[in-house]
C-alpha cells in the first residue's frame, strides 16, 4: 500500500458539489469526503483526466444557512466510482466554513 500523501483531516462528509470542466462538463454531485486541502467526488471520472483544472462549487451550511463556495481544483486521481479533487485557491470564508465542519464535534 502506497504512502498516504495527504496533509490536512479528512473526514467522511457528504456535501453537495457541482464540478465544471472546460464548460462541456457540469454535473451536481456529492462528497464522499472531504477536507481542508481537497475531496473525494462520487461521480464518473472517465471524462476528467489527472491534472484536468475544475472550477468546484460547494454546498456548505453556516448556521443552518446554506452557502455556495466556489473553488479552483485540480484533478489528483480518479477512480470508476469517482475523482479524488485538489483544492487550489478558496478564499478566507471557506476556509472558515470548511475547518467548522471537519472540526466540530
Amino acid at each position: 500500500m502506497g504512502k498516504d500523501k495527504r496533509f490536512a483531516v479528512r473526514k467522511a462528509i457528504c456535501v453537495d458539489i457541482i464540478v465544471n470542466h472546460e464548460l462541456d462538463y457540469t454535473g451536481l454531485w456529492k462528497t464522499r469526503n472531504l477536507s481542508l486541502n481537497g475531496a473525494f467526488v462520487d461521480m464518473p471520472g472517465q471524462n476528467l483526466p489527472p491534472q484536468a483544472e475544475v472550477k468546484a462549487i460547494l454546498a456548505l451550511t453556516d448556521q443552518d444557512n446554506p452557502e455556495h463556495h466556489h473553488v479552483d481544483a485540480r484533478v489528483v486521481r480518479t477512480e470508476r466510482d469517482g475523482v479524488a479533487l485538489m483544492f487550489r485557491d478558496y478564499d478566507n470564508r471557506t476556509y472558515a466554513a470548511l475547518a467548522r465542519l471537519l472540526y466540530s464535534e
